[in-house]
């Protein structure tokens, strides 16, 4: 949450060091292999790298969905 911006996240974004993720969306399989062991796959990030954050199968899951789910935003 901090390293990324997403408008679905309030304070997402407080170290501007990766991409933004409101607008992405990822073949589910490639993102679930990056946030298990970003060294596996090859970055677009470069220079910068992500970090392992060890995550447990149910946060990689979990953060797959979220990442991918479709957003609207409120008209209010």
């Amino acid at each position: 949450m901090t390293c990324h911006v997403h408008g679905s996240v309030e304070g997402s974004g407080e170290v501007p060091a990766g991409p933004e993720l409101t607008p992405k969306r990822y073949v589910p399989d490639y993102l679930a292999k990056l946030l298990a062991d970003p060294s596996s796959v090859a970055s677009v990030m470069k220079p910068a790298t992500m970090p392992n954050l060890g995550l447990k199968p149910a946060e990689i899951t979990a953060l797959v969905a979220f990442i991918n789910s479709d957003r609207q935003v409120s008209a209010r």
